[in-house]
């Protein structure tokens, strides 16, 4: 009889350390790392290029400058023709011809401007066009939609050559897109302890 009673302890013994450990392992929760948080707030990006961040009327900018030179065409009907002038005997500016006219790089003008010549300027269309492509660019470069990146034209002006190269268009370009999450992480979940109630044999009958 008392092997017995020895027996189903052990079995009770045995049954119980079980119960326990399964308790403990289905009390440990699994903890998961995730992404940027809130807390870690946002930043421009820094690749390809690098945006600069401000802070104005609430709101958080991400923005970037970029210089865009372009030549110059003569694009007028009845002054199709481009000379490229060098100064300060040429006048240094870049002229556009009327028909059977020659104006020499170094050689003072001649005639009547806006008959003879005019001097070359940027086309009606020049800086949209540049605006358009440029930030058709910059969103394949980030890697963004065309939706998420604004373009605008800060100023434009035409630089004049003096040492016989071509005029050309200069154009200060703006970028605009949306901040990003800053890296960083946080975990959630994690360990659950479960104190199991202690096993108190009991005796059998």
């Amino acid at each position: 009889m008392n092997s017995l009673n020895t027996l189903l302890l052990t079995k009770s013994l045995i049954v119980a350390a079980i119960t326990v450990a399964g308790l403990a392992a289905s009390g440990v929760a699994s903890s998961t790392a995730v992404g940027a948080s809130p807390e870690d707030g946002m930043q421009c990006r820094s690749a390809p290029s690098a945006y600069t961040g401000s802070l104005a009327n609430n709101k958080y900018f991400c923005k970037r400058n970029k210089n865009v030179n372009q030549v110059l065409t003569c694009f007028e009907p009845g002054f199709a023709t481009k000379f490229i002038r060098e100064g300060p005997g040429g006048g240094g500016k870049d002229v556009c011809a009327a028909p059977n006219r020659s104006y020499p790089s170094n050689v003072a003008l001649t005639g009547t401007e806006g008959i003879d010549w005019k001097y070359v300027v940027a086309g009606p269309t020049q800086v949209g066009t540049i605006v358009t492509n440029q930030r058709q660019q910059e969103s394949t470069e980030t890697g963004l939609t065309l939706s998420q990146v604004d373009a605008r034209a800060v100023s434009s002006a035409v630089v004049i050559n003096h040492t016989g190269s071509e005029d050309k268009l200069t154009v200060v370009l703006e970028f605009a897109v949306y901040a990003t999450a800053a890296p960083g992480g946080i975990v959630i979940g994690g360990p659950v302890v479960i104190t199991p109630t202690p096993f108190v044999p009991r005796p059998l009958p």
